[in-house]
């Protein structure tokens, strides 16, 4: 090895990817340790097969195991899956896994698992079932050997594999983001009303961390009514995190007045907000959004402020409703709102002229930093007012439709030499906007200074 002074290694290992740092271990004792740092600092073990129990044997080494800071663990099981395993049994007698069972893969996973003595983040995913059970011995240790100390879960598996969560022993006492998201099950319930139990066990799991939480996530691509999980749910007073996505038609059939009261509950503490509840089948007949809209108006319109929110996301619907519904969320926050995102709907001039003067609602925004949008065309009225209205914002990302009017046209005679936009980003019909358009309107905007994030103006790639 060359000898080098600490420091000197530590400076040169900044400039190394660390894809390439990883097989950089016999370089000198300083790539060694920062070489496994990388390797083993985020595991995932997925499968029962010799690759798994090669890399368990591994981290019986107390030295590599307590690298470990999140862990990852996959159980997944498919339609695909379910037929090989059949395959498997049929030939059961011709060839056989020798030694690779998933109990013996558990054990093993027990074994290591003192050694994870500075692990601060844990994932896993239950899409097996009802294989995912024999995991209940694995979680049960988990729990009592590292669940004080994690911060971080994230949960994925359909609405019965939580039952496994519920019915293990966890002691969570440093958790502080918790995240699940719900699969539809491979194993679809026949009876609705059997749903209600499962739903109640993971309230009844968040519950329990809901007095150190500061940021929750919940995703739901499952056909369940989930309404129920926010009835009753306890209050979170650290909350400043909490996003939400889930078909709105599909998730809050039955009772939706539990989240709105949750959202109503926790908007003085939260700095983040994300709310994606565009209901399935909306763009082929807009009018299931109608609810929706009702709903997020009758949400937002109790709350005076949103003291302290940031960072917004929001499906505002294609009904008034929603949209106003949006605008006052925007209203309620101008004065600390960093970074806000449109999702999905694609607003037209006027809307987009609505939503920035209720961005300037107090006068010239220049708190404001990031903004994206979806619009069906962009204008020379929309330009004036952003450059007029939001003299802070650094990053713009715009998503057009495919009737766009030439940037000659829209940008005759306009120059915003006053405004500090630094970054833009144009999508027109999916597709990167035209190179010579971007340059167009980087001699408009002189403070630009790069294209759809990239930090530098190069259009090469681009027609």
């Amino acid at each position: 090895m060359v000898e080098l002074p600490p420091e000197l290694w530590l400076y040169i290992a900044e400039f190394i990817p660390d894809h390439e740092l990883e097989n950089m271990l016999d370089v000198s004792r300083v790539f060694y340790e920062l070489a496994l740092n990388v390797r083993y600092n985020e595991l995932i073990i997925e499968g029962v097969n010799s690759r798994t129990i090669a890399l368990l044997k591994r981290l019986r080494d107390p030295e590599v195991a307590s690298r470990v800071l999140r862990l990852n663990i996959v159980s997944r099981t498919t339609r695909t899956q379910l037929i090989d395993d059949v395959e498997k049994f049929r030939f059961s007698n011709l060839v056989r896994r020798k030694n690779v069972t998933v109990e013996s893969t558990t054990q093993c996973l027990i074994d290591v698992l003192p050694g994870f003595t500075n692990l601060n983040g844990f994932s896993v995913e239950f899409l097996g079932y009802p294989s995912s059970y024999k995991l209940i011995p694995f979680l049960n240790a988990a729990w009592s050997t590292f669940g004080k100390q994690i911060r971080t879960l994230s949960l994925w598996g359909h609405l019965d594999s939580f039952y496994i969560i519920a019915g293990s022993s966890a002691r969570l006492e440093s958790l502080d983001s918790l995240s699940i998201r719900l699969t539809s099950s491979i194993y679809p319930r026949t009876d609705e009303a059997e749903s209600i139990e499962p739903v109640k066990a993971l309230r009844n799991f968040v519950n329990g961390t809901s007095t150190r939480l500061k940021t929750f996530g919940l995703w739901s691509w499952a056909a369940t009514d989930i309404s129920r999980l926010f009835v009753d749910l306890d209050h979170f007073p650290l909350l400043h995190r909490f996003h939400i996505r889930t078909a709105f038609n599909k998730g809050f059939l039955k009772d939706p007045s539990g989240l709105a009261g949750f959202i109503q509950g926790h908007a003085s503490t939260l700095d983040d907000l994300q709310l994606w509840l565009r209901p399935t089948g909306s763009a082929v007949d807009p009018s299931l959004e109608e609810p929706l809209s009702k709903w997020l108006l009758a949400t937002v319109n109790p709350i005076s402020e949103f003291p302290v929110l940031k960072d917004l996301q929001f499906y505002p619907t294609h009904h008034r409703d929603g949209f106003d519904a949006f605008l006052l969320t925007i209203q309620r926050s101008a004065n600390t709102l960093i970074n806000l995102i449109s999702r999905d709907h694609y607003l037209s001039p006027q809307e987009t002229i609505e939503l920035i003067d209720a961005l300037a609602c107090n006068g010239p925004n220049r708190t404001l930093k990031t903004l994206r949008l979806n619009m069906v065309v962009l204008t020379g009225d929309v330009i004036n007012a952003m450059a007029a209205k939001l003299p802070g914002l650094v990053s713009l990302k715009l998503y057009i439709g495919d009737n766009q009017q030439p940037f000659d046209d829209i940008l005759k005679d306009r120059s915003f030499p006053s405004w500090q936009l630094h970054d833009v980003g144009i999508w027109c019909g999916g597709s990167p906007f035209n190179g010579e358009s971007m340059q167009l309107l980087a001699r408009t905007i002189p403070s630009i200074r790069s294209f759809w994030g990239h930090g530098h103006m190069k259009t090469d790639d681009y027609p």
